[in-house]
């Protein structure tokens, strides 16, 4: 074999007739036509064209026509070969006729040139011809002539390098037709997965919740890469998968899933597998999804689709953790503003308001927002949002304001406001969010906080000064009964008398500083006011004097009241004295009993609840109080009488009064025309308690051995005396020491202890509880002008007794009877 030349005129080969490259030419012309024309074949369109060119060129060009392909190792391999010597022997005659031909089909291939083969000097009867298709080598074709034949000549060879060379152009176009086809099935293909995936994009991004975008997108990944399964694992510990045959996706985890589960986070293809996690952009990996496809490989153009799918379900995701999380603070957002203990209002630029929560609803009654109920704004409020939206405006923090009697629903209140500008999206110019707080109730109870502290220390001094004065009234009551036994002049009579009513009244007015810094002990009952006042009448008038004319009117349907006895009647005569004080040069004194119902309104202002409610009112003529007396007249110790004229303590008590027995008390008053005082006290139907008057107790001299321990000299003289008089034998301590002391020093019984509580050192209850506990059934009488009955806690049931002081020394005799009555 040789390579081709290019062949000169005059050789032999010269001398051939042409017919026979003209006829291959024509043939081969007429195949190009027809594979370019011509309808598709059922076959590969690659093997029918070498089909069709092996039978052209075999009819009469060659006796044997071969085709060998490169495979895609680089392998030669023959594709075509016909010619004679039947199925079994074509490549054992092709071999015989051309010896050593697939050495020269593998340097062609190499080469890409034509190479000859001439047995018998130039006469050529094999044409071997390269074939390339997109510059690389392909193959090569072989044509052989039976010795018989006639040569190849130039025209032959020509047309045998055309007719190879244009069967490798033709390899070529079917081979780029082959791949556009291919291209556009995988360009429709993809198109449909990209539609199929934006549909599903958006289907998952309307996903209410995580079980949703899970089902959605394995549903949708099965779909676009016709799968048989496709599966997705969250971190969060949900899982979904949807299968080849299911309606719809399952919840849950398959135990068959082969899909790797290393925590990669790169996409990838393993197996039949295609593995993709589930993130976004530089945020961390909600999961893993997982599709497989058996039989039919997934390629790397469906790993991006399929990464494409999770971006999606990354996003959905995330939108969801984000809306979530959104959610969350705007719930607790919403119940801070709504259970917000202050008013929180948003205000347009110039203090309109625009919103606001439940706090400000309570504050001024607003209806709710958005109800299209424009709210009313007290003035000064107004005004208030006004300088708050123009201060805001030209300073960079937040504005306060403090704001003092702002009228709200007919009442003044007092507010601090606190106000910030607001840039919200879409509103061309910002907002005022302003926090609105009622005060009024903290600076009250501030104030009555320090009230309360002030009177706690004057009552402390009341109390020091209260026990040493009941110790006073004490001795002058009980000297003055005892004087009042002794003498029998009428004149003496009426002084002794003065002494005790005198002693009285201070008495009352101990009991008055007693009250000072706590709540007086009320022993309410059941009473008709109207008949304490009628009984009161003689006392009343004595009290006021000729001077002033007294009116009383009294409707006897106002009802009942529960309320301390005592203290109403102290209460009526203080309010009696303080109008008789008001009409030095006489006047008129009214005092009216009646009933009247106090609705919602004047219930709020009055601090009681609505509903019924007897009216004691108590009016003068006399010179009247300007508005700063009356703002201070119930005030404790507060007096315009001068000194030594007034105690401050009437009103004061009247108020308590009033208050613990859930009424008020108002006044008003005009100057120079006269003041009315009118208590409200709640009606009852309870029955009215009617206490009858009992015989004085028959007294009769004692038998009994009594200590007595007081820490007043006078006052401890005083009821040894009492004591003695009446037959019973007393020891008698000045502290609880030496009270102990004689009670253990003493060797005969004692049936009664009588001892001041406060007594310096060792107290009155410790000394009784000693005693007892050494004496049983010893007999205890407490006396205190400070204390109440409690002091006998923690003493033996049924043994002991209290007396409050001052005490008169038939109450003294009367109480140590009663107890020994007990024993007996």
């Amino acid at each position: 074999m040789a390579r081709r030349a290019p062949t000169t005129a005059g050789s032999k080969v010269d001398e051939v007739p042409r017919d026979r490259a003209g006829d291959l030419r024509r043939r081969y012309v007429e195949l190009r036509r027809t594979q370019r024309h011509g309808a598709p074949s059922p076959r590969s369109d690659e093997a029918a064209l070498l089909d069709a060119f092996v039978e052209i060129a075999s009819e009469g060009f060659a006796d044997w026509v071969a085709v060998d392909l490169v495979d895609e190792s680089g392998a030669t391999i023959r594709s075509r070969l016909v010619g004679a010597g039947g199925d079994g022997d074509v490549a054992v005659a092709l071999e015989k006729a051309v010896p050593g031909l697939a050495g020269v089909v593998d340097r062609v291939i190499v080469s890409g040139t034509t190479e000859t083969w001439s047995p018998e000097g130039d006469a050529v009867r094999a044409v071997v011809v390269g074939l390339r298709v997109k510059d690389r080598a392909y193959g090569a074709v072989s044509f052989v002539l039976a010795p018989e034949r006639d040569p190849y000549d130039r025209a032959d060879l020509v047309a045998a390098e055309e007719a190879a060379w244009g069967l490798g152009a033709m390899v070529e176009r079917r081979l780029l037709q082959d791949e556009s086809r291919a291209a556009l099935r995988a360009t429709q293909r993809m198109a449909r997965q990209l539609h199929q995936v934006f549909a599903a994009t958006v289907s998952v991004s309307g996903a209410r919740d995580e079980v949703e975008v899970a089902t959605t997108v394995v549903q949708s990944a099965r779909r676009v890469f016709d799968a048989d399964l496709a599966t997705l694992e969250l971190s969060s510990g949900l899982a979904a998968w949807s299968a080849r045959g299911e309606a719809r996706a399952t919840l849950g985890r398959r135990d068959d899933v082969a899909a790797p589960r290393d925590g990669s986070d790169e996409a990838r293809r393993v197996g039949d597998w295609l593995i993709v996690p589930v993130a976004e952009r530089d945020a961390a990996r909600y999961g893993v999804l997982a599709v497989r496809r058996e039989g039919r490989a997934l390629s790397s153009e469906d790993l991006e689709i399929a990464t494409l799918l999770a971006q999606a379900a990354a996003t959905a995701l995330g939108s969801r953790a984000l809306a979530r999380g959104i959610e969350r603070s705007e719930a607790r957002l919403r119940a801070l503003v709504e259970t917000a203990p202050v008013g929180i209002v948003e205000a347009s630029a110039d203090g309109t308001p625009r919103w606001w929560n439940r706090a400000a609803e309570r504050i001024f009654a607003w209806p709710p927002p958005g109800t299209g109920t424009p709210p009313t704004v007290p003035r000064a409020l107004a005004a208030a949002l006004g300088e708050l939206a123009r201060e805001v405006g030209e300073r960079s923090g937040p504005a306060v304001r403090d704001l003092v009697d702002v009228e709200v629903r007919g009442r003044a209140r007092d507010l601090t406001t606190a106000a910030a500008r607001v840039e919200l999206p879409d509103e061309p110019d910002p907002t005022l969010m302003v926090l609105i707080d009622d005060v009024t109730d903290h600076r009250q109870l501030k104030a009555e906080v320090a009230h309360a502290q002030q009177m706690e220390l004057r009552g402390r001094v009341a109390s020091t000064v209260a026990h040493d004065f009941n110790n006073l009234i004490t001795l002058i009551t009980g000297y003055a009964e005892i004087l009042m036994r002794e003498i029998d002049e009428a004149r003496l009579v009426e002084m002794v008398r003065d002494i005790q009513s005198t002693a009285s009244r201070a008495s009352r007015l101990t009991a008055q500083l007693q009250s000072i810094g706590r709540a007086p002990a009320l022993d309410p009952v059941v009473l008709a006011p109207g008949d304490v006042v009628r009984a009161n009448a003689e006392v009343l008038e004595r009290l006021v004097g000729v001077d002033v004319e007294v009116e009383l009117r009294v409707d006897d349907g106002a009802g009942a009241i529960r309320v301390d006895t005592a203290q109403f009647e102290q209460m009526i005569l203080n309010l009696a004295i303080n109008a008789r004080d008001a009409m030095p040069d006489g006047g008129r004194l009214v005092i009216t009993v009646d009933g009247v119902e106090v609705a919602g309104a004047a219930a709020g202002a009055l601090g009681v609840e609505p509903g019924r409610f007897v009216r004691v009112s108590v009016s003068d003529t006399g010179i009247g109080m300007d508005e700063e007396t009356m703002a201070r007249c119930f005030d404790t110790f507060f007096t315009t009488k001068g000194p030594l004229q007034g105690t401050g303590l009437g009103l004061a008590s009247a108020r308590r009064l009033a208050e613990a027995s859930g009424g008020a008390i108002s006044v008003r008053s005009t100057l120079a025309v006269g003041t009315t005082f009118e208590v409200l006290f709640p009606a009852t139907r309870e029955a009215v308690v009617i206490e009858l008057a009992s015989a004085a107790p028959r007294r009769t001299r004692g038998f009994a051995t009594i200590l007595v321990a007081e820490d007043d000299d006078a006052l401890r003289r005083l009821m040894v005396q009492v004591l003695s008089r009446n037959g019973y034998q007393v020891l008698e301590g000045t502290s609880g020491e030496e009270a102990r002391s004689l009670a253990e020093r003493y060797e005969g019984p004692i049936d009664l202890l009588v001892s001041d509580v406060v007594l310096g050192g060792l107290s009155g209850p410790e000394l009784a509880t000693e005693l007892q506990g050494s004496r049983p059934g010893l007999l205890v009488l407490l006396t205190s002008g400070t204390a109440d009955p409690s002091v006998l806690e923690g003493l033996a049931a049924g043994t002991s007794m209290f007396l409050a002081k001052p005490f008169r020394p038939s109450a003294l005799i009367d109480g140590v009877q009663d107890l020994l009555a007990r024993r007996d």
